[in-house]
């Protein structure tokens, strides 16, 4: 089927056997409960598919498609990819004089890979569709796909725990059920017109430090006379068609402290006493973007409270 077409399927299981399934919804009908899921094309291999194993321990299906075109399809991993860091897509592989198009990540190719934080896909420019589970329990920690990534399967990142940043390209039409799930998204950018799968962006824990005088990989915090503020805006990041959505995300201060969350400015206001504080925060829109937050003021550096001491001429400031 295309993407985009709805079809109903009966709720036992949520192995859809699709590589790029998305359950956008549930229906109900005499009595039973029935997903409502937007598929891509499935991944076919023929039995006669040659079997290759690159360098990386990435394993593949060679074949010539009905069109003539030579594709490759990753399929699995041994040991040694499940055991690597870091993990490249390339574009081609070579067999017996042949040049191969990756288009292809089957479903569970690299299934819980504990070791890998880094996956390049910056070369993998044939790159149509990554498969369901393919890499959930990886702890990666930024994915950035190509744009000839049209469709992701469900759970594909999901339960990595470190995920985040996730940006996807310009041709992604499907996101599948849960598929960045279970990480520590704080950053988001997808495409308009993405069919989002359920719970796609649930589940995140990110975490952050803020401070006045922040380095490049932490949060600004502004000093004003009614105290420390913090936007939003300095801590997430999701944009749908290169437009900030932040606008559908509501927080609420969960720990407690001296911190206060302005519902109409999106901004906190922190007491110079509050060290670490945490936020829950949800989106409205589909996939439902959301989590626990927590925040570290600066280690500590920005709570110190001046103290009044007596300097006598000529002595050194402590």
């Amino acid at each position: 089927m295309a993407a985009g077409i709805i079809s109903v399927r009966y709720n036992s299981s949520t192995d859809l056997g699709y590589e790029g399934a998305a359950v956008v919804g549930f229906v109900s009908f005499n009595g039973s409960q029935y997903m409502l899921c937007a598929y891509s094309a499935t991944a076919v291999v023929p039995e006669n598919a040659i079997a290759y194993t690159d360098s990386q321990g990435l394993v593949y299906k060679l074949f010539t498609d009905d069109s003539g075109n030579n594709v490759a399809y990753i399929s699995g991993s041994t040991g040694t990819a499940k055991a690597s860091t870091s993990l490249a897509i390339p574009a081609t592989v070579q067999y017996g004089g042949t040049t191969y198009a990756v288009t292809n990540i089957l479903k569970n190719a690299v299934l819980s890979a504990k070791t890998l934080t880094t996956l390049d896909l910056s070369n993998a420019t044939n790159l149509q569709s990554i498969g369901q589970g393919s890499f959930m329990a990886a702890p990666i920690t930024e994915i950035i796909l190509p744009d000839s990534v049209r469709s992701l399967g469900s759970n594909t990142f999901m339960n990595g725990g470190k995920l985040t940043k996730f940006v996807a390209g310009t041709d992604l039409s499907t996101l599948g059920q849960m598929t960045v799930a279970n990480n520590e998204l704080k950053y988001i950018s997808i495409p308009d017109n993405v069919t989002v799968g359920i719970n796609a962006f649930r589940y995140q824990s990110p975490s952050m430090t803020a401070s006045t005088t922040p380095t490049s990989d932490e949060a600004q915090i502004i000093s004003t006379p009614s105290g420390l503020q913090l936007p939003l805006a300095n801590l997430i990041t999701y944009n749908i068609g290169g437009k900030s959505q932040l606008d559908s995300i509501g927080a609420t201060v969960t720990s407690d402290s001296g911190v206060t969350y302005d519902d109409k400015t999106q901004t906190f206001t922190i007491d110079p006493s509050v060290t670490t504080f945490s936020f829950a925060f949800a989106s409205n829109l589909p996939g439902s973007f959301g989590g626990t937050y927590t925040v570290t003021v600066n280690n500590g550096k920005d709570t110190v409270t001046p103290q009044d001491q007596t300097i006598d001429p000529g002595d050194t400031l402590p």
